[in-house]
């Protein structure tokens, strides 16, 4: 009997040896992914107003990726990074909306596809994959949930944005919580981002206990800084130096992504994994300045095909067994969120020995992610020449049809819209007399104000809708303000600035990015020979982005004659009921008993989306709100003003005064 046990024993040592070494080869990855967080809004990017001390501490440590770029909006992003191609290829390069289908069943391996990167991770090189957080790429079937696309844990929500204390759905046409361990609706009220980070500690201790010796991907994808715009009391306080009261709460945020990096960090540390650890912090697009984020000096916003939309924060950070002798601190050569597939995928094959993907052969594909890992780990030329941040060539309900291609300098931007209010500057407000002057800062005002009063009206759930009309209402208001007067934020003049008219007539403009990051000046008439190869340039890239949408949508169509994969648009919405609580939650919408976790049932709400007469009475509640704040603080202004000048000794009495 004990010549048994000393067996057993010596052959566990034998196999945790093994296992140690596999562990050793390949390196763990953290991939941190937060929402909405703009150009401006942490410090490593050169941004001032919000603190980010451990960001800026592990970028400085790493590689800030200076001329990196997503799609101007969420989903479109995650899709890239998931399929390692550009979102317009897989047919996902709009928003996820509601009743979409979401990212196609055919695009992973466990359909027949190309395997997405949780998949070619775990099938390749033997991952095991963590994900806490937002998925946003489909739940209209049990199969489109990340538990059957690659992750062998999830914690984390399926939609686009929910409360970060309740976890409920913050729209009021998707009713219900939305929160899942695995695939099983759960209840927690701790904050998004402490709660996400902490189940993410959680799993990676527990694969850690397991013994398994197999490297973890860890992917945390914030729900923050999206909004709603809620913190702790002491993350606000972190941002009291701010003049206004939404960048405040939007900062407060940002304090939420940079605690939970401070905490991965520390647990790496005493898990004992760091050193063996790769790190990628980005955002998934620019920031919206009327939530309270800021791009500048970019231009634009998320929605836009304009720098500010799609040009975001992000840096890696390798541990020091890959790190070379003399890797610059900034890689200035251009990256796309959909070349970390490849990049992973060529780190891995490097340190097994093996021949990475290469720039290469995946160059032969003008939508596919190319391998940077050379350019990481060694210091070399980035290998991308060109990217299309955004592709969309139909109306839908966030906008028309718009252009965002970059080669070398020089940025094309079609925008059959015209341009519009998002495409403008927003900068840092100065001082709490800003909001005085001839601002779209005096927006922010404006919508606080009417937030505020909308939330003694309205229950949570119905709270979305009447935003966005504030929102409408106040971005008009700046809008004519701004034409009025013939200025832009910060002294800009817009009226002087030649691509005006062509956005507005949606001809494509022309910019010089070595000249002009901020894309003030259009150079189309003064070369008209690059727009010319621009021009060609893109329309090469349309052509292989319709052949691959052939195949996407064809083998879709083909899985879809299942009833089990009908398409979501003709289907009810579908609520689950958990037994137990009463509690009503948002998942996926196939009425498929068989797959029903125990203890769960399906209830189809009597109304699945608001009526259009209600969103119509929100809507003039919402304007009326916007309206009367406007004229109060208009009368108030006026009061103060005719009356109240011989009182102020000039124009630093206002900052004392909020002092």
């Amino acid at each position: 009997g004990v010549a048994v046990w000393v067996a057993v024993a010596v052959a566990a040592l034998v196999c945790l040896g093994v296992n140690a070494g596999e562990e050793s080869k390949l390196p763990n990855v953290l991939f941190v992914l937060v929402d909405d967080v703009g150009f401006a809004d942490v410090g490593f990017t050169g941004g001032t107003a919000i603190p980010t001390p451990h960001l800026d501490r592990l970028a400085d440590e790493g590689t800030w990726l200076q001329n990196y770029y997503t799609h101007p909006v969420c989903t479109p992003t995650r899709t890239a990074l998931m399929t390692g191609r550009y979102s317009a290829a897989s047919g996902v390069q709009h928003p996820f909306l509601v009743g979409d289908d979401g990212l196609p069943l055919t695009l992973s391996s466990a359909h027949g596809g190309e395997a997405l990167l949780p998949e070619m991770l775990q099938e390749e090189f033997g991952y095991r994959t963590l994900m806490a957080g937002k998925w946003h790429l489909g739940h209209s079937s049990w199969d489109h949930l990340p538990t059957r696309r690659g992750f062998d844990r999830f914690y984390g929500f399926l939609t686009a944005a929910v409360s970060h204390d309740t976890k409920f759905l913050w729209t009021p046409q998707l009713p219900g919580h939305d929160l899942w361990d695995m695939e099983r609706p759960v209840m927690n009220t701790t904050h998004s981002s402490t709660l996400y980070t902490e189940k993410l500690i959680g799993m990676a201790e527990e694969e850690l206990q397991a013994g398994h010796g197999r490297p973890l991907f860890m992917y945390l994808a914030l729900g923050a800084a999206h909004s709603p715009l809620q913190c702790t009391e002491d993350q606000l306080r972190r941002c009291s130096h701010l003049h206004s009261s939404m960048r405040r709460r939007y900062c407060g945020l940002v304090q939420s992504i940079d605690d939970s990096v401070r905490d991965m960090d520390a647990a790496l540390e005493r898990l004992g994994i760091k050193e063996n650890t790769i790190i990628v912090f980005s955002s998934d697009n620019g920031g919206q300045p009327w939530e309270g984020a800021r791009n500048y000096p970019l231009r634009g916003a998320k929605h836009t095909p304009f720098e500010g939309g799609s040009r975001v924060p992000a840096f890696v950070w390798l541990p020091p067994r890959l790190r070379q002798e003399g890797n610059a601190s900034v890689m200035d050569g251009l990256m796309h969120v959909s070349d970390w597939k490849a990049t992973l995928g060529g780190i891995c094959r490097r340190l097994e020995g093996g021949q990475a993907a290469g720039a290469v052969q995946l160059m032969e594909s003008l939508v596919s992610g190319l391998d940077m890992s050379e350019a990481l780990l060694d210091g070399a030329a980035s290998p991308r020449k060109d990217v299309l941040l955004h592709y969309s060539n139909a109306r839908t309900v966030y906008g028309s049809a718009t252009v965002g291609y970059r080669f070398g300098d020089w940025k094309l931007v079609v925008d059959q819209h015209g341009g519009g209010d998002l495409s403008r500057w927003f900068a840092e407000p100065q001082s709490f007399w800003d909001w005085v002057a001839p601002s779209p800062v005096f927006a922010d005002y404006v919508m606080e104000a009417c937030l505020i009063g909308a939330t003694y009206i309205f229950p949570e759930d119905q709270l979305f809708i009447v935003n966005e009309m504030i929102h409408r209402f106040a971005l008009l208001w700046s809008h004519m303000h701004l034409s009025f007067i013939g200025m832009a934020e910060r002294g800009m003049d817009r009226s002087s600035e030649p691509a005006t008219s062509r956005l507005s007539r949606g001809l494509p403009v022309l910019y010089d990015l070595s000249q002009d990051p901020g894309e003030t000046v259009d150079l189309s008439t003064e070369r008209p020979d690059v727009l010319v190869e621009m021009m060609a340039r893109l329309e090469a890239v349309e052509e292989e982005i319709r052949s691959s949408l052939l195949y996407v949508r064809h083998t879709e169509r083909e899985l879809q004659q299942s009833p089990e994969h009908s398409s979501a648009w003709n289907r009810p919405l579908q609520l689950l009921l958990d037994n137990d609580t009463g509690l009503a939650f948002h998942g996926p919408w196939l009425l498929d008993p068989r797959r029903l976790p125990p203890g769960l049932r399906y209830h189809t709400p009597e109304t699945a989306f608001v009526p259009p007469m209600v969103l119509a009475q929100y809507a003039l509640v919402g304007e009326g709100l916007a309206l009367a704040a406007l004229l109060a603080v208009g009368f108030l202004l006026a009061i103060f003003c005719g009356c109240g000048c011989c009182c102020l000794r000039g124009p630093t009495a206002g900052p004392a005064a909020q002092k």
